[in-house]
């Protein structure tokens, strides 16, 4: 899923951390900075299409739905940006948010 029909770069992790898979524009900055390195050897980049959700639903002429889960490794915010959570009937939403930490004031 993503905010547009389009495509975009998803970083596939092949050795370690499998769970750092996700859309390379969706990673956080000090996630892509530590893994610059690292990635070399452990990672190949793959280009994959990506649609809004409500694009999915439709095409499936599904209006109502039970539960909603998301976790796309940081895309959840560019996914449901644009939703017209007005067309569909959706009981209940699982969603996945990555909060940075928090920084010192001192």
């Amino acid at each position: 899923m993503g905010p547009e029909v389009s495509e975009a770069d998803f970083v596939e992790i092949t050795s370690g951390s499998y769970m750092m898979n996700g859309l390379l524009e969706s990673l956080p900055p000090s996630t892509q900075a530590s893994l610059n390195n690292w990635l070399l050897g452990h990672s190949r980049f793959i280009t994959v299409p990506t649609l809004p959700l409500e694009d999915l639903l439709r095409r499936h002429n599904l209006s109502q739905i039970d539960l909603s889960s998301i976790d796309i490794e940081g895309s959840e915010l560019g996914a449901l940006r644009n939703f017209t959570f007005d067309e569909f009937e959706i009981d209940i939403w699982t969603i996945e948010a990555y909060a940075p930490p928090a920084r010192s004031t001192a």
